[in-house]
């Protein structure tokens, strides 16, 4: 099982979001450490080839970004926000 590891300002920004997104992204970021080795297991997961290590989580408009650590099992969100400006 991944831990999962929120900066202070991926909080801010999940604060910035409508009520009713924050509750998905917060219910998203709770299964995701569980369920994060399985990726077959996680609708909408999808590797950035932008960035090494980078994923993608896509919850309708709200994207979640994070990078992944495999030796120390661990995931670094690393900005939440609407589609699009997201990727900017």
């Amino acid at each position: 099982m991944y831990k999962v590891y929120i900066d202070r300002r991926v909080v801010k920004q999940i604060n910035a979001l409508h009520p009713c997104d924050a509750n998905k992204v917060t219910r998203a970021l709770d299964k995701l450490g569980e369920y994060f080795s399985t990726t077959q297991d996680i609708p909408n997961l999808k590797k950035l080839s932008a960035k090494r290590h980078a994923w993608r989580l896509r919850l309708g408009n709200v994207r979640i970004l994070f990078y992944q650590n495999e030796k120390q099992q661990w995931l670094e969100v690393y900005k939440v926000g609407y589609r699009g400006g997201i990727y900017k």
